[in-house]
């Protein structure tokens, strides 16, 4: 708790803690950059509703967009062999050019997906009284640590 610049009330008990979310008995303890405000968020359980457990996110296709990369270019080049030194039809040149483009447009694609995209991470969604909601982030879909948040959480509001 020391490293959260939070402090626990009289006969608070900390019921679930990592780096960035803490679960008393008494109160959600969020750590600022982990929500929607711009400020720690400390608030009772009796203001904050269950929470939504949400994937986002997407996972890494680096190697499938290398590989239709790779793919794509090398038929436009056997292609582009091919009419140099063959007399090929033009409807079979076409549908070699079109597939081709078409393999690496979309290795381009899942390439620039990988390196700009979001990766994949379990969000839980607490929604408050006033309107606002929490957000509480883990890495990785179906993370563990959330569905313990969401326990712990249940067993404190439970108790109040």
């Amino acid at each position: 708790m020391a490293e959260h610049n939070f402090d626990l009330h009289n006969e608070e008990q900390v019921m679930f803690e990592r780096p960035h979310v803490v679960v008393t008995n008494r109160r959600l303890l969020v750590v600022k950059g982990m929500v929607k405000t711009k400020a720690d968020a400390e608030v009772s359980l009796s203001d904050v509703g269950a929470p939504k457990k949400l994937n986002g996110g997407q996972k890494d296709r680096l190697a499938d967009g290398a590989k239709l990369f790779v793919g794509g270019s090398a038929v436009i080049f056997l292609e582009v062999v091919m009419e140099q030194f063959t007399n090929i039809n033009d409807g079979i040149e076409t549908v070699f050019f079109v597939l081709g483009a078409l393999a690496a447009v979309v290795g381009v694609y899942f390439l620039l997906g990988s390196f700009l995209g979001v990766k994949p991470n379990t969000l839980m969604v607490f929604p408050m009284a006033d309107g606002e909601e929490i957000v509480v982030r883990f890495p990785e879909w179906d993370n563990p640590e959330a569905d313990e948040l969401n326990r712990q959480f249940s067993r404190a509001k439970r108790a109040i």
